[in-house]
């Protein structure tokens, strides 16, 4: 999971006539999952000390395929500006966290935050999802994950990022000076705070 601490980044429209006092501290989170994202925002709930309630909440689907980076930037967007619309006002909250599925990867440019390689998904499985022409780059970066991963590690996954990563590889080269792995949550949270000067790829896995 990824968390994003300055939502007034963020490209939306806000009602700033409002008082940063005049609701609770406001939490948001987004849930990428295979049919759709969804949105929940919580507030700090004075009757319960040291508690929060959900005031907002609110799922959509995809517009597009599920490993498509486009739609879910437009999933996150629309379910922001919804928010917006609903709550009285969103500068009161704090912070974001984006939670994507696992081992869901794709390649950007470091220094552009442009996608380089399309998305593959929880469920890519790098030799039976292969094209034909990729199955030799894939079948090289299992075995390199054989030869270096302990018997029975994760790490051996054939659906697993490191996987993914391998067979990019070995497809074509990897720039070393501009090109790295993004997890789907941390292409969204980047594409979040884009107008920032502070942008740039990481990961917390």
């Amino acid at each position: 999971i990824n968390c994003i601490c300055h939502l007034l980044l963020l490209t939306m429209s806000i009602n700033q006539g409002e008082s940063l006092l005049s609701h609770p501290e406001r939490f948001a989170g987004f849930d990428l999952g295979t049919s759709g994202a969804r949105i929940s925002v919580i507030e700090s709930d004075d009757e319960n000390q040291g508690g929060h309630r959900e005031v907002y909440s609110k799922a959509v689907q995809w517009d597009g395929d599920y490993d498509d980076a486009e739609a879910w930037m437009n999933a996150v967007k629309t379910l922001l500006q919804g928010a917006s619309r609903s709550l009285d006002d969103l500068q009161s909250v704090k912070s974001i966290c984006v939670s994507g599925t696992s081992a869901s990867c794709l390649m950007v440019n470091r220094k552009t935050q442009t996608m380089t390689r399309k998305p593959r998904m929880y469920n890519y499985d790098v030799i039976t999802s292969a094209e034909k022409s990729n199955l030799r780059a894939a079948k090289e970066a299992i075995r390199l994950l054989q030869k270096h991963a302990p018997p029975k590690h994760t790490a051996r996954a054939t659906t697993g990022s490191l996987a993914k990563l391998l067979t990019w590889a070995m497809e074509a080269p990897l720039d070393d000076d501009t090109e790295v792995l993004c997890h789907q949550s941390d292409f969204i949270s980047m594409n979040l705070i884009e107008e920032s000067n502070l942008v740039s790829v990481k990961s917390d896995w």
